[in-house]
Formats: C-alpha cells, sequence, structure tokens
C-alpha cells in the first residue's frame, strides 16, 4: 500500500474583521512570504460579486483546491462562513479550522481591533450611502448596537479557540500590532513557518501600501462620517456602556 503523504504545512489564514489593517498586513506577507492568495484575491471567500467577483463559497471542497494550486492565503472574515446548511459548506468557526488543518494550512493569525465602533464606522464609509441606510445601520433598537458589537466579539473568540483546538500555530494580534509594527508582525508570522521556507533573509519584509487607508475621513467627526441622525443613535446606545463608551472617541484604539 502506498504510504499516505501529509498535506504540505505552510498556509497561512488571517482570521479577522475587515478595516483592521488587513490589506497591508495580507499585502506584506504575501510579497514577504512568497504566498498565492486562495482564488487569487485576499478574501477569497468574499462572495458579493460587486466587490469580489473571483470570490467562491467557503467550502472544504473549496479550501481544498486552494491547497492543491499552492493558493495557500487568505483573509477569511467570520462574515465569510456559509450560510448554507449543506454537508460541504463551512457554517461555523470550529468547521473552519478543523477543515483548515486538514488542508495544510499551519498558522492562523487572528487579528482583532478592539476599537469595534471604529472598525464599523470605517467600514460603512467606504462606499456611498444614503441618510436613511446610514441610520438603519446604527439605529438599532435597544441595546442591539452594543449586543452586534458583543456577538461579533464572541464568533471571533471562537475562531481563535477552534485554532488552538486543532493544534494549529497561533498568532494573535491586535490592530496596533499592525499598524504600529508592520514588518515585526509580519515576521512573527514568518516565524512559525517552516525553516526551510522562511529561514535567513527568504522572508525579508517587503512593505505593502494599501490604497484602502485612504478611504477613512479620520478628520471629520463621528457625524460627518456617518449621519447627524445615525451619530445620535451610537452615542445614545453607547454612552451609558463603561465597556464600549470609550469607542465613541473613534482616535482610541484600546480602552
Amino acid at each position: 500500500m502506498l504510504k499516505k503523504t501529509a498535506p504540505r504545512r505552510r498556509g497561512v489564514i488571517l482570521w479577522a474583521y475587515g478595516r483592521s489593517a488587513t490589506d497591508t498586513y495580507c499585502g506584506t506577507l504575501k510579497d514577504s512570504a512568497h504566498f498565492r492568495y486562495c482564488n487569487g484575491i485576499k478574501e477569497g471567500f468574499n462572495t458579493d460579486r460587486n466587490h469580489a467577483p473571483q470570490g467562491r463559497d467557503l467550502t472544504r471542497t473549496n479550501l481544498a483546491r486552494c491547497a492543491r494550486r499552492d493558493e495557500m492565503l487568505s483573509h477569511i472574515k467570520p462574515g465569510h462562513l456559509s450560510k448554507q446548511d449543506r454537508p460541504d459548506h463551512i457554517t461555523t468557526p470550529e468547521k473552519l479550522m478543523r477543515a483548515a488543518r486538514d488542508n495544510g494550512y499551519e498558522v492562523v493569525v487572528a487579528e482583532y481591533r478592539s476599537n469595534a465602533l471604529a472598525r464599523m464606522v470605517s467600514s460603512w464609509e467606504m462606499h456611498a450611502r444614503s441618510a436613511a441606510d446610514t441610520e438603519a445601520e446604527f439605529c438599532l433598537p435597544g441595546d442591539g448596537l452594543v449586543e452586534k458589537m458583543a456577538e461579533e466579539k464572541r464568533l471571533w473568540q471562537r475562531g481563535l479557540r477552534a485554532a488552538v483546538h486543532e493544534r494549529l500555530k497561533v498568532i494573535e494580534l491586535s490592530f496596533e500590532n499592525v499598524t504600529r509594527g508592520l514588518c515585526a508582525a509580519v515576521k512573527r508570522t514568518t516565524l512559525a513557518l517552516e525553516p526551510s521556507e522562511c529561514g535567513g533573509a527568504k522572508c525579508a519584509c517587503r512593505e505593502f501600501e494599501s490604497p484602502h487607508t485612504k478611504t477613512s475621513n479620520r478628520a471629520a467627526s463621528l457625524a460627518g462620517r456617518t449621519s447627524p441622525e445615525a451619530a445620535a443613535c451610537i452615542t445614545a446606545a453607547l454612552e451609558g456602556a463603561p465597556d464600549y463608551a470609550w469607542m465613541l472617541d473613534l482616535s482610541r484604539a484600546e480602552k
């Protein structure tokens, strides 16, 4: 009988929400460690056809195809988990990390931006929105906005725990780790790869400048970046919640 060969252990999955310097990080890692993106784009499992026409459904089959093509770098957001309850579809963080292990991914970089409001606002302003749409996005009934932020963090944490459970090499980064020390953050990742692949100067840092860094109007107020009505809703929702009120200063990175 032929001896079954274990999958090559060189892949990296970035488990992170958007607007967290993910373009800069992935672009730098790709160029420095000579990776190729799964499905040819950073978010290989983004199925929004308007913004990612090459994206594919997040399934075990599609992840395996990327591995066979040696396309072993992918930014997978919690929102990319499949909504289709079919056997091959990856619907939970636990299924994702198990599939990653089975298909030769070695490293999971789990990055989180603590100021969830800054991340949400930055994401929202990437595209032109009507005042009504903006109000509908941020003016949630009751504690809806706080609950949304809390649930997003819980889902991200599930992915982190699942990666540890699957005995993948896990590198946990903050938004500040990337924005204030890009090459150091990338080096932590390359050091976790097989020495034969990234030993010596083979993976020297090549900084990538993302065009998305210019899409946020950081000098504007919360109302200017959303709408006056949405800003009023956001302020009312967060100012009485100590764990979230600090986020109203969009320039703050940590509590």
